[in-house]
This record gives structure tokens, sequence and C-alpha cells, in this order.
């Protein structure tokens, strides 16, 4: 018996689910009381351990809105040729704040009849925080969700991305809530700059990069090592996506290395199409003179940007001359690993 939805109750911050006498339901929408009746509970982790960025990077403590797609499929198994999202559709499951419960309304329930399943699909955060951004496949699309996403522009809108490990053919007999696994979907990369000579003074006014616009995530049950999703239609064109570094709120550079910005970015594999481009000024030391310059540096192919990699490029500032120093490819998402690479430059 597929339930019908009643009344909104709330759900304890781990996504417990209470044992309540909740009002059940008939094929016809009517309702009654039964002892039998269980509400879904959700909860959500993500699978790295980082402090948060401002709101743009999700923790399993930073998070407090996550989508949910549904298919409700009788006895049988979740089929990707014929189901579709038919018991949820993009169901905002969301929390005022760190501290406060997880809620959804309407309430939907576990169907009591024994064997009868259901099949859960997750993303973060909610496109209702994100439509510019997040597109969703169609309520009567049959198969696998997919988020059609496209990169902001500005460094402060973008978004941390996460897609959760598809939880399949549940049942009320299972007695285990619904704990979603979330994994980080596109690349996280952070520019540093140092200046690369003593004698002269640089402050860096704005930054650039050039990267694809937008591509397409599509959930799927991951085999052993594998995400749970898979990207395509990663755009031809390319966006200029810019930091929040600008002439009216500037950053001094020195010989040690200092953070400009990070932004998410898709996850396209070999980046030799990407190029960032620096402006900023310098003056040597009793001297009036200012110098307004930019620079651009395209990267190679290696390390490659892949989903839940965290890469910080470190640029070296010399007269007009702009090379990257380092690349890491760090482990500060638990997706990742550690190793270094060696980036080829170009100077303007």
């Amino acid at each position: 018996m597929k339930p019908t939805n009643t009344k909104t109750v709330t759900i304890g911050c781990w996504g417990i689910i209470f044992p309540c006498l909740l009002a059940a339901c008939d094929p016809t929408g009517t309702t009654d009381e039964t002892e039998t009746d269980r509400a879904i509970g959700f909860s959500a982790t993500t699978t790295d351990t980082s402090s948060p960025r401002a709101i743009t990077e999700s923790t399993t403590e930073a998070l407090t809105d996550f989508g949910v797609f549904a298919s409700y499929t009788g006895s049988a198994d979740w089929n990707s040729t014929t189901d579709t999202p038919n018991f949820m559709y993009n169901q905002l499951v969301s929390r005022a704040d760190q501290s406060a419960s997880w809620t959804y309304t309407p309430i939907k329930y576990w169907p009591n009849t024994p064997g009868e399943k259901l099949s859960f699909f997750a993303y973060a955060p909610h496109s209702g925080n994100t439509a510019s951004c997040i597109s969703l496949s169609g309520n009567t699309q049959a198969g696998y969700p997919s988020i059609t996403y496209a990169v902001p522009t500005a460094e402060n809108s973008q978004i941390d991305l996460l897609a959760a490990a598809p939880q399949m053919n549940k049942k009320k007999a299972d007695g285990q809530k619904i704990t979603f696994s979330m994994y980080h979907a596109l690349t996280k990369v952070t520019i540093k700059a140092k200046n690369g000579e003593s004698h002269t003074t640089k402050t860096i006014t704005s930054l650039t990069i050039s990267a694809p616009a937008g591509g397409t995530l599509t959930f799927h049950v991951p085999t052993s090592g594998e995400k749970p999703f898979t990207w395509s239609n990663i755009s031809a064109n390319t966006s200029t996506f810019t930091a929040a570094v600008t002439t009216s709120n500037p950053i001094s550079i020195e010989n040690s290395s200092k953070d400009l910005c990070t932004f998410y970015l898709l996850p396209i594999g070999k980046p030799a199409s990407v190029s960032l481009t620096l402006g900023y000024t310098f003056s040597r030391p009793n001297s009036s003179d200012t110098d307004t310059t930019t620079a651009t540096v395209t990267l190679t192919d290696a390390p490659e940007w892949t989903p839940g990699t965290s890469l910080t490029y470190t640029l070296s500032v010399s007269g007009k001359e702009l090379t990257i120093e380092s690349t890491d490819k760090s482990i500060s998402w638990t997706d990742g690993g550690t190793t270094e690479g060696e980036i080829e430059t170009t100077t303007p």
C-alpha cells in the first residue's frame, strides 16, 4: 500500500525515526490510527572533516538543507529503465542551523505491506536556494535523477555541490533510518600568491579563471571505489570566474604565500584548457611610480581535476611575469590523496 501525506513531524537532528502513532492511510487517502505506521526519517553526512568556508563548503555541521528523490516500486526492485521519482520529488529536508533538528513536510510513511520497497537519491544544497545554477531532471523522467549544473561566475556565489550514494530497495522491515553519505561533486581550486622578488611591493587587484561553464551530474549505484555519480555533457563553452579580490578589496602579497580565493569548478579531468589571469600593481622602494599590469598563466594536464579533489595553486609574481610555483593535491577532503605535480607555465 502506497501511503499518502498527513501531517508534519519533527525529525531528530541525526534523522532518528520516532516511533509514533501517526495517521495511516488507505489508497483513497482517508486516514485512521495504527501502531504499525512509521514515518521516514533522514540524516545526511559528508565524507570529509574539513572546516566550513563561509556558507559554501559543506560539512556535516554546516549542512542545513538537502533535496530528496524517492521511488516506490511495490515488491519489485528499482528499475533504471522504467521507474520514476513517484514518491518524493526534490523534497526539501532542512534545519534552521547546526543545532536544530531536521524537518520536512509533508511527512511520508513506509509502506505497511511486507516487502514493498522505496529507493532514495539526495543532493545538497537544495535547488530552492540555488535555482540559478541547478536544474533537475523531471518528475516523470525514468531512470537515475540528474542535475544540470551551471557554475556561478562569482566566487562568493559558488557552492560546494554534494551528491549522495543512492539508498536502494529499502523496506520498512529493515528498521533503519535513511542516512545519506554525501560526496563532493566538484573540484575545489584554491589560489595563493607570493611576491617573487623582495625589492618591489605588489598588490593583487583582480583574479579570474577561465574554465568550462557547466555539465550534467547523473546518480548511479557505485561499485567499489567509484563515486555515486558520473559527469557528462561538460560544456565546450567557457566562463570567466571572478574572485572577490578587486581594486576596492585588494590583497597585498609578500614573500610568503597568501590566500587569494577558492573556486568550486567542474571536474574536467585534464585542465590544459584552463587559464588564470592576475591583475596587480607593483612599485619600487623610494619611487612614487606604481605600475599596473595583468599576467596570464595556462595550466597543463596534471594534476587532474576530479570530483572531491582539493587543489592549491601557488602563484609567484615577479615584475610582469607570472608563474605557478607549485600545486598541491591535498587530503582536506576525504575523497582525495596527497600528491605533488609539476606545472609548466607561460608568461605574458
